[in-house]
């Protein structure tokens, strides 16, 4: 969807028009109708493209502010300092951002995130991640709800994600707690019809901040005080988010209780099985649950089937509300629903049909096997880096230069990732952002094997600077290499602190990641652009003969950006020359040094030789360098001449 699309849908303002919109934009809008007026996020699948919305139209919006955080601790801390003067604010990050604004935020939800004076609101739309689709692990971060006492909805479709917007705001104001939205991929990446409401009305107008130390201060005892309101902040919420939840009526013995997307896949699943009289209680707000609405549901029944991805978080709280008031129901789920990856409705049907002793339908049988045979015939497509990419270039010098058979790699979370799959193989460990190196501190003190950490120039400003605080307090014998591209590139290219701009679009300095690597104490500092493979070679090489800590900034900015950029200067210019490579077939001894050691993927292998899809190509050169029979052939053609070349 293009630019001119997106401003348009977010900023027009015609109440009751009915447009399709995906997920993330449908919120975007929901927010605005709303009246946000601080959002802060460090981006994360599935729901960084809110954050990419805000950034375009903010400075439409009279005292809307849009931030890029460095982490997700510092956007959760700057939207509650926001909320505490008094101004919508919301923060957004993907399920394990959670871990990293984990901290912060339970210290906020116990002191609530209202003025003193009770303006204000905070809410937190958190992305999951089921089957792992964006993301290196799928933990359920719905527990965090429950431990820190958010009010956590949780919408089935993309109109109840725009809808409830509002009224979770009207939730943290009104009882000053922190509103937990959870999304996952099928809502924030779903296209559905909603309504469009009128904007709220935007000015420049300051919030202020009211002092209350027994509210702000979170020392004893006011700690103390502050839990023991939040307890009653949330026993006096539940009348009021039990509006969020519905009972569907039926008359059989046998009930589910369901919460998100799995609504909609328990529904398909009784449909199949034509099962229409079977009562269901919807959960839009899983914490607190209603227990008044979970009586009523149950009191008839005789056996409860929970439908939940991941975890048993519902299901727990279920069975505890059924043994406090004597509920003799039998309640069941992960028994019959698998605790890892993304339910769908195939997954629904084969747990009810356990859970029943029903036989599936041959017709069931034969669609799922004709899936499977279909799944078959389509090519297996693993993540791969963009042909071009500095980090593949980069990948290739490290694998030149060291031994792998005695070499740790210590890889991270970023596009480099990618390097364990075949045939690179260069990441023994991936644990979070900047627990690479991390890793590889302690494993320098116990292995005399050499080690090599990697880490994005985004994931440095994240938690990277710490943990190279910690390598240089302990001298640890460790190889960092920090890939600088400029910009958080596995998101898609958004912007951090070594981008020189904001997001709001505004020019910002970008800080020397050499001096700063240096005012901490790291001895030996290089800085090499890794489409010079040679250079960066030697350069490893020189660093495998010291000792202690040693960094490599490996400085290219990320192809995919820069193309942009100059698409969009050459579209008003004639370009002064054009870089061509090519291959020459008769030189070409199909030795693999570009096609398995470089792996790029403008490459082409053919019977006798390889070549070069010009489609692909981005002209970045290092397939010319490191061809070791020089047939790799460089030509620059000059279009401003006639036909020089």
């Amino acid at each position: 969807m293009r630019f001119a699309l997106e401003e348009k849908v977010l900023v027009k303002g015609n109440p009751n028009e009915r447009v399709m919109l995906i997920g993330n934009m449908a919120m975007a809008r929901g927010l605005l109708e709303t009246g946000v007026q601080f959002v802060s996020q460090y981006p994360g699948t599935p729901v960084t493209d809110i954050g990419v919305y805000f950034s375009r139209i903010a400075k439409k919006f009279p005292g809307l502010y849009f931030q890029w955080a460095s982490n997700e601790a510092a956007s959760i801390t700057a939207a509650a300092g926001a909320s505490w003067c008094g101004i919508k604010s919301l923060t957004l990050m993907k399920h394990v951002g959670m871990n990293v604004a984990a901290d912060a935020l339970s210290v906020i939800a116990l002191n609530g995130p209202t003025s003193a004076d009770g303006r204000g609101g905070l809410l937190v739309i958190c992305g999951g991640d089921p089957g792992s689709l964006g993301s290196h692990q799928e933990q359920n971060e719905r527990f965090y709800s429950w431990m820190f006492h958010l009010c956590h909805f949780e919408p089935a479709n993309v109109v109840e994600a725009k809808e409830w917007i509002p009224l979770a705001y009207d939730i943290s104001q009104k009882f000053d707690l922190v509103s937990f939205y959870r999304i996952t991929s099928r809502i924030a990446h779903t296209v559905e019809e909603v309504e469009l409401k009128s904007l709220a009305e935007y000015n420049e107008e300051k919030g202020k901040f009211i002092k209350n130390i027994p509210k702000y201060c979170s020392l004893p005892p006011h700690c103390i005080t502050n839990h023991r309101r939040l307890y009653e902040r949330m026993e006096k919420v539940v009348p009021s988010v039990s509006r969020f939840n519905r009972i569907i009526p039926g008359d059989s013995k046998f009930g589910i209780i369901t919460a998100g997307p799995p609504f909609g896949y328990t529904v398909e699943a009784l449909r199949y099985f034509k099962l229409d009289d079977v009562p269901i209680l919807k959960l839009g707000v899983v914490n607190p649950l209603p227990e008044r609405q979970f009586l009523e549901f149950a009191q008839n029944l005789d056996r409860i089937l929970v439908v939940e991805e991941l975890e048993p978080f519902v299901e727990i709280e279920i069975k505890r509300l059924a043994q406090e008031h004597h509920i003799s129901a039998e309640i069941t789920g992960k028994k019959y629903i698998k605790n890892w990856g993304e339910l769908n409705p195939n997954e629904v049907v084969s747990g009810i049909a356990k859970f029943l002793e029903m036989p599936l339908i041959d017709s069931f049988d034969r669609k799922l096997q004709k899936y499977q045979e279909y799944l078959k015939l389509v090519p297996p497509r693993p993540p791969t880096f963009c042909a071009g990419c500095p980090e593949r270039a980069l990948l290739y010098s490290i694998k030149a230069a060291t031994n792998e058979a005695n070499t740790i790699y210590a890889g991270d979370i970023g596009c480099y990732v990618m390097s364990f799959f075949p045939p690179l193989g260069l990441t023994d460990w991936v644990i979070c952002m900047s627990g690479g190196l991390g890793a590889a501190v302690g494993a320098a003190m116990k292995t005399d094997q050499e080690i090599i950490a990697l880490m994005g120039d985004s994931t440095f400003y994240h938690t990277g600077i710490q943990i190279l605080v910690n390598a240089v307090y302990n001298n640890a014998n460790v190889i960092l290499i920090i890939l600088d591209n400029s910009w958080t590139a596995m998101t898609g290219g958004h912007p951090n602190p070594n981008s020189g701009i904001n997001g709001m679009g505004e020019p910002t300095p970008i800080p020397s990641m050499r001096d700063i690597c240096k005012s901490l104490g790291v001895p030996w500092v290089r800085v090499v652009d890794p489409y010079k493979p040679k250079l960066m070679t030697s350069t490893i090489l020189e660093a495998r003969k010291q000792s202690g800590l040693k960094v490599i900034i490996s400085q290219r900015e990320c192809m995919l950006q820069a193309r942009k950029r100059m698409q969009k200067v050459f579209s008003k210019l004639v370009p002064q020359k054009w870089d061509f490579y090519w291959i020459e077939s008769e030189r070409c001894a199909m030795c693999g040094t570009c096609a398995q050691n470089l792996c790029c993927t403008a490459l082409r292998r053919n019977t006798d030789y390889m070549s070069i899809d010009q489609e692909r190509c981005t002209a970045c050169g290092v397939c010319y360098e490191i061809c070791p029979n020089s047939a790799v052939i460089h030509t620059v053609i000059n279009p401003h001449l006639d036909g020089g070349v």
